[in-house]
């Protein structure tokens, strides 16, 4: 008994236990005489890396058979490498590997890891022994039973079937598609607005998208949400080793962010459906907007009346504009998404295993489909696949942007207004036009960060990291050096987003060195290296500077309305108080008008306007960017005629009191007028059911209607005038006075008839009017004298709705004459240009950037 004591003290000093069995070897000379029970089994806490090896030697070399028990396992006195006991919610890809892995949690949590991977000493068949009950494959993530998947974290449950998931897409598509559809038409429908259920939330909606575009927060969430799609892949991306406190919220968001929506109708497991999944139903989404937009023109084009206004390849072109901004936002949203699943291909999860037939002592398997072993044929297989579907999106969306941006490139230069740079916008609408360009380097820097860096291997994955650092360095100092972006604020929180995401890009760097050294050298040379206890800070700070570009959002927002509204309201209340003087002497006027391109491209039949047009406090609930804000100054339209080009000022009948265009009649000629080679330059147009207030008006409504109704003969002497002449033009006073105030000409002596070649009106006629009774209102007005043309619009078969309103024009036409002459002395006397005066945007509308760059 003694002398086994003596022995086990012996061998335990050299990190070994003795073995009960007697060996039949003869004892070298220099062991002592207990020799015949040698040491040949390890102590607790360490493991015998060779269990065929002869007892002897590992007496002789304790510390080349006998190693220090792996980081998270257990090891008893006698055990082995290939007995190693793993505690639940741990891994290992061999029986001869000395590394263990946390099992991932898949969507479950602690629980559901510990419930997969059940642990023990025995490691089966590539470490399915450690795997519980129906589980198998690498962390034990895969279903042991055939067409059956993983769900939460621990549950396995059987495949559907191919006509399911079919449904289950079409189903989805389907929904999305008619309920944006019957959204688009509710929103659309002015008249909705009045009722009681749905009205206050359509009124709501329009308030929400004045805000939306009075701020410009496109541009700014275009930023965020770029920020977001590259910053939530370090870990699918760039394989970086964090911790769970950062992994689990971002893959949450990531979900979202990219609209994985193919995770929540398809599973990984069930077969190869997600790859063609994922890639062609948002291009099949794409298409269908497309061709629904060519469906719809050429449905209108067919049910329109002949002649037809074009021919129909334009309106096939115009169809595909329809929609065109809508799928460019989708792209937006879909194609780093899409580019990080198809570089998934390249992405390998790499687990140490030191059997010959594995290189470089590792086996790997791709990440999102743990049941496809890296660099075999099936593999293979997959990344042929992707490489075509790479080409698809990657190439098709880089070149889409290029293209529809080259196209752009005249009009923008020129700062003209097309179909093509309006259905665009979301492209380029916050560059300036020098950067016009800018949203394709941001996509191609996208597609490199979230998906082309996968093509480094995964045993380089540290590489990826550094390019990533190197191009975002590049690429934020040519973001500072040339402010591409109209705006300060968009700029600034840009700069912002890629410097966060950069400082993220080294954290995750040192937050990979910090664990590797941690887990190959133990906690103490980490700390000495790095000076840090733990990991954690980093994530945290990492976590902060994520989600606080959120918060930098939401303040950036608030304090750039803050600032707009004051500067609003005082520039307002200066305006408004100058405004108010001048108007008061009748040296100028502010009057409404509505662009003229709502009319010429048919943006107003887009918005579900198919006849005519609402009167104009509801244009302005629904669509406030149609109308434009003009101060009218008295001298420039009668001295210098400097809005003759411009604006067109529309002379018409009313045809119902409450509807002045009921046939659609007066629409359909104005718009004509605006597309002939006569309406080309027309930018605003004024037509007083669009551009007064009308029906029940506010006290500041009331007050804006009087004023404009007081001056309105600014528009009929110093504007364009279209005459919409039909039967009963001729026996009313407004129109009479309209016409014949379009066909005087300004000069020093006063006003008097224009020469015919001079005249600024254009008689149109319309319903059951002709052509000689267009010839008729000509030769009616176009010579008569100031005191002529009182005496006949005295006369009381001259009818007017409301008196007052022919006593108040009669007695300003009386003095019009010498207002005219002061107007055209005052021109001559100063040397202002004609261009002073700037198109204003509504009072509550506008520009709200603290500081807007000038081209």
């Amino acid at each position: 008994f003694s002398q086994k004591r003596t022995m086990m003290v012996f061998c335990a000093a050299f990190g070994l236990s003795a073995t009960a069995e007697l060996s039949p070897a003869l004892p070298p000379p220099s062991l002592p005489p207990f020799a015949p029970y040698p040491c040949s089994i390890c102590k607790e806490g360490f493991y015998l890396s060779n269990s065929s090896a002869d007892p002897y030697d590992i007496f002789e070399n304790p510390t080349t058979y006998c190693k220090d028990c792996p980081r998270n396992a257990n090891c008893s006195a006698g055990t082995t490498l290939e007995s190693i006991l793993l505690p639940a919610g741990y891994w290992r890809a061999s029986p001869s590997s000395t590394v263990l892995y946390e099992c991932g949690r898949f969507g479950g949590g602690d629980e559901a890891r510990k419930t997969r991977c059940a642990g023990g000493p025995e490691a089966g068949g590539n470490g399915d022994g450690y795997c519980a009950t129906n589980f198998t494959g690498p962390e034990c993530q895969l279903c042991d039973a055939s067409n059956h998947y993983l769900v939460g974290g621990d549950t396995c449950e059987e495949c559907p079937s191919d006509a399911v998931i079919v449904g289950n897409i079409v189903a989805l598509f389907v929904g999305l598609f008619v309920s944006c559809a019957i959204a688009a038409w509710v929103y659309s429908t002015t008249s909705l607005r009045r009722k009681p259920c749905i009205g206050p939330l359509l009124r709501f909606a329009d308030r929400a998208v004045a805000v939306f575009a009075t701020f410009g927060l496109t541009p700014k969430l275009k930023i965020l949400l770029g920020f977001y799609q590259v910053a939530l892949v370090l870990d699918s991306t760039y394989s970086a080793q964090l911790p769970e406190e950062f992994m689990t919220p971002t893959d949450r968001l990531n979900d979202w962010i990219s609209l994985n929506w193919a995770k929540a109708l398809l599973a990984v497991q069930c077969g190869p459906s997600e790859l063609l999944a994922v890639t062609l139903l948002p291009v099949g989404l794409i298409a269908l907007l497309l061709l629904s937009g060519v469906a719809l023109r050429a449905y209108r084009w067919h049910v329109a009346p002949l002649p037809h206004q074009r021919l129909w390849p334009r309106e096939v072109g115009l169809g595909l504009l329809e929609f065109l901004p809508a799928s460019l936002v989708l792209v937006f949203l879909c194609v780093p998404g899409v580019n990080a699943y198809i570089f998934g291909a390249w992405s390998c999860q790499a687990y140490d295993d030191p059997d010959p037939e594995h290189a470089k002592g590792m086996v790997s398997y791709l990440r999102r489909d743990a049941s496809i072993e890296c660099f075999t044929d099936k593999h293979q297989t997959t990344i042929d696949r992707a490489i075509i579907f790479a080409g698809v999106w990657v190439g098709g969306s880089l070149i889409l942007y290029s293209s529809l941006l080259a196209a752009c490139y005249t009009p923008l230069r020129a700062k003209v207004s097309s179909p093509l740079t309006r259905a665009t916008a979301f492209l380029h609408q916050e560059y300036t036009t020098t950067f016009f360009w800018w949203e394709a380097l941001e996509l191609a820097r996208k597609l490199i960060l979230n998906g082309i860096v996968l093509l480094i291997r995964e045993e380089r994955a540290f590489l990826r990291l550094v390019v990533a650092v190197l191009l975002s360095s590049c690429y934020l100092t040519a973001l500072a050096a040339t402010q591409p972006y109209r705006k300060f604020e968009d700029y600034a929180l840009a700069v912002a987003t890629n410097l966060v995401l950069l400082v993220n890009f080294v954290l995750a760097g040192w937050c990979s060195i910090f664990l590797n050294i941690e887990e190959r050298s133990g906690k103490e040379e980490a700390i000495t290296i790095f000076g840090f206890n733990s990991a954690d800070w980093i994530a945290v700070t990492m976590l902060s500077l994520t989600f606080g570009m959120t918060v930098l959002f939401v303040v950036l927002a608030a304090v750039i309305g803050a600032i707009a509204a004051q500067r609003r309201r005082e520039r307002d209340r200066v305006l408004e108080e100058t405004n108010r003087a001048l108007e008061m002497q009748g040296v100028q006027c502010t009057f409404l008008f509505l662009d003229a391109d709502v009319l010429r491209s048919g943006r107003f039949d887009e918005a579900g306007y198919k006849t005519t047009l609402p009167r104009l406090q509801e244009i302005q609930a629904a669509h406030p960017e149609w109308i434009k804000r003009r101060v009218l100054m008295r001298h420039l339209a009668y001295g210098r005629h400097a809005y003759r080009g411009e604006i067109l000022a529309v002379s018409h009948r009313w045809e119902q009191p409450e509807a002045p265009d009921a046939s659609g009649a007066q629409l359909r000629a104005i718009r004509e007028y605006l597309q002939s080679p006569a309406g080309v330059e027309v930018g605003f147009v004024w037509y007083d059911y669009w551009c007064m207030p009308q029906g029940e008006r506010t006290p500041t409504e009331k007050v804006d209607f009087k004023r404009m109704l007081q001056n309105v003969n600014l528009l009929y002497l110093g504007c364009s005038v279209l005459i919409l002449q039909e039967l009963s033009y001729l026996s009313r006073f407004w129109t009479q006075f309209e016409a014949w105030c379009s066909m005087q000409a300004a000069a020093g002596g006063g006003l008097g008839p224009a020469p015919a070649a001079e005249r600024r009106c254009t008689v149109v006629p319309i319903l059951q009017a002709t052509e000689g009774m267009a010839s008729e209102l000509i030769m009616m007005w176009a010579s008569r004298s100031v005191d002529e043309a009182i005496e006949t619009l005295a006369s009381p078969d001259v009818t007017v709705t409301n008196q007052s309103d022919k006593e108040l024009q009669l007695y300003k036409l009386r003095e019009l004459d010498s207002l005219v002459q002061e107007a055209v002395a005052q021109c001559e006397s100063e040397a202002a240009d004609p261009a002073l005066v700037e198109i204003a945007p509504a009072p509550d509308r506008g520009s709200n950037s603290i500081f807007e760059r000038a081209e």
